[in-house]
């Protein structure tokens, strides 16, 4: 019987393995280009530690709902071939193996799927702006008690004719994606269920947005001219930010059920 569930599961790896080389050579060539860093591996790692760690707390069989979807999501990947990009067709392809292997039960390690893709550019290009105005507005009423002649004009902001421009790098969007690989990460340790984890997420997309205003905060003296600091500390004030925005969720994760970082 165990040598049956073995040669089954192998034979269900060669499947998806050979019905998603495309997929497969697409995501070894998109981390080599040089367009996206290959961060993606190690959410994979990160993500493979998780499942197998996990495999006591998961069903080993599937139920008829799981094999139906994993059947649909297969069948749309192939339809997906028929003209959709290869980051779109990904999308049915986690689906069908997240059915199929009972993910989906586990909203982190589907999150992590998905965050291991090669989407950084990507977001960068479509959110990059709505993020620089967001981070602007709010550092402008951060920074307004303490200099109320600051105005914001698209993502520059002015004060006493000093222009600091927020630019690409200052959207905030590689930080938010750390953060969100490392919030699915706790998701995952204390087995959140799906209405808990979106929840979760938002809230750290939140959080990781205002910590990245606060940083912009307080690099407007400087950036503007008015103070000199090292390029130590402007990376310093960058990185207790963000170490802030990730102390808020560790503590925001234990509130509920922190006793299980430990357990699991």
């Amino acid at each position: 019987m165990k040598t049956g569930k073995i040669r089954l599961a192998a034979i269900a790896a060669l499947g998806f393995s050979l019905a998603f080389w495309p997929l497969i050579l697409w995501f070894a060539q998109r981390l080599s280009d040089g367009g996206d860093e290959p961060y993606g591996l190690i959410v994979l790692c990160v993500l493979s530690l998780l499942i197998m760690r996990g495999q006591n707390h998961r069903h080993t069989r599937m139920s008829k709902g799981s094999q139906f979807a994993a059947a649909i999501s297969f069948t749309l990947y192939i339809l997906s071939l028929f003209g959709l990009p290869p980051m779109l067709r990904c999308i049915p392809a986690i689906l069908c193996l997240s059915f199929y292997y009972g993910w989906h039960r586990q909203p982190g390690w589907m999150a992590l799927l998905f965050l291991s893709l090669p989407v950084i550019s990507s977001l960068e290009f479509y959110l990059s702006y709505p993020l620089r105005i967001i981070s602007s507005e709010t550092t402008r009423w951060l920074v307004w008690p303490f200099v109320n002649e600051i105005v914001r004009e698209g993502t520059n902001l002015t004060a006493y004719g000093k222009v600091v421009g927020v630019d690409a790098p200052c959207s905030g969007i590689r930080m938010l994606w750390v953060g969100l690989v490392f919030s699915n990460i706790l998701i995952s340790l204390i087995r959140m269920t799906w209405i808990k984890a979106i929840v979760f997420n938002l809230f750290a997309i939140v959080i990781l947005l205002f910590a990245n205003s606060i940083r912009a905060a307080l690099l407007f003296a400087p950036e503007s001219g008015f103070i000199e600091i090292s390029d130590t500390t402007h990376e310093s004030i960058g990185l207790v930010s963000y170490l802030g925005a990730i102390v808020i969720l560790i503590k925001v994760a234990m509130l509920r059920r922190g006793y299980i970082l430990y357990k699991y």
